[in-house]
């Protein structure tokens, strides 16, 4: 136990880079931005919940484009991304 331990101490790894960290930080996060955007995913039958995938992912790039006009791409990225 020690030695795991000692090992783990130096690494300066974090929860993220564990398994657990991964299963329960990682794929979430993943899995909600961009998993659940791709309107493929629903059957096709299901034509008004396509398209509300596709209006939502519309009105994301409207926003996300504005703010990137209005106060630079790479201030909203520093802002939105950490």
């Amino acid at each position: 136990m020690d030695e795991y331990l000692a090992r783990r101490a130096g690494s300066g790894s974090s929860i993220a880079c564990t398994p657990s960290g991964v299963l329960f930080a990682w794929a979430p996060c993943c899995t909600s931005s961009c998993g659940h955007r791709i309107p493929t995913i629903v059957p096709r039958e299901w034509t008004r919940e396509r398209r509300s995938i596709f209006w939502t992912d519309v009105g994301l790039a409207a926003s996300i484009a504005l703010m990137g006009t209005l106060v630079g791409f790479r201030e909203f990225a520093l802002v939105q991304l950490p």
